[in-house]
């Protein structure tokens, strides 16, 4: 009998402990002052937020019912959490998207991915983005794939497909010694659209570089 109290004791001192949000490192002050540990709170009444040691710094999803997952961790340049890594982009009906920075400035665009925010799941990984919207209404990304500009829904997972000349971009990309495609676009916002502008190079002896843009209406993308 007196064991059985003496495991519940021990217990109930245990799982506090264990529960407990960590966000500090004895042996390194400074990481407090790089690393927030504010929640984000999601409309839904979700969170995401950071906690770190000394050892590693890891995301965690807390559901509205309390359900919590943790969906990144870095066990290596701990300094770095926020920059490298996940980090939160935006939100929107359907889910929350996180960008991924797999290597720091120069030379490989970062992935973007979708996660459940009820659930904490991942949905979909869209690789890199030339655009994502920051309207919670407005749930469109936009991207490069085989030779076209790729607008999706993400709440209907509908497709609107600009093609663009067969090998222009890859011809451009190799010509112009860019590390990826993405590097070749840029996106901008006016008013209700979206503007992506390419630049490439036709393959020609005296080849020189050109732009051309695409023009999307936004609106037609708000939810109700």
């Amino acid at each position: 009998m007196n064991k059985y109290f003496l495991i519940l004791g021990l217990l109930f001192f245990i799982t506090p402990a264990s529960a407990q949000e960590q966000c500090a490192c004895g042996t390194n002050k400074k990481l407090s002052e790089l690393i927030d540990c504010k929640p984000i709170k999601l409309k839904n009444q979700a969170q995401l937020y950071w906690q770190f040691n000394c050892d590693s710094s890891w995301l965690t999803f807390k559901s509205k019912s309390g359900i919590k997952k943790i969906i990144y961790s870095m066990p290596i340049a701990i300094e770095h959490t926020g920059q490298l890594g996940y980090s939160f982009a935006t939100e929107y009906k359907q889910g929350f998207l996180i960008k991924n920075d797999v290597i720091a400035g120069c030379c490989a665009p970062p992935r973007f991915i979708l996660f459940d925010k009820n659930t904490g799941d991942k949905l979909v990984d869209y690789g890199p983005l030339l655009f994502y919207s920051k309207d919670y209404q407005i749930p469109v990304v936009a991207y490069y794939r085989d030779d076209a500009i790729i607008i999706r829904n993400v709440g209907t997972n509908k497709l609107n497909i600009v093609n663009l000349p067969k090998g222009l971009i890859p011809h451009s990309q190799k010509a112009g010694e860019r590390p990826a495609p993405e590097y070749l676009f840029d996106t901008e916002t006016a008013g209700k659209d979206l503007i992506i502008t390419y630049r490439y190079l036709k393959p020609n002896p005296n080849e020189s570089w050109q732009k051309e843009s695409v023009k999307i209406d936004l609106e037609k993308y708000r939810e109700k």
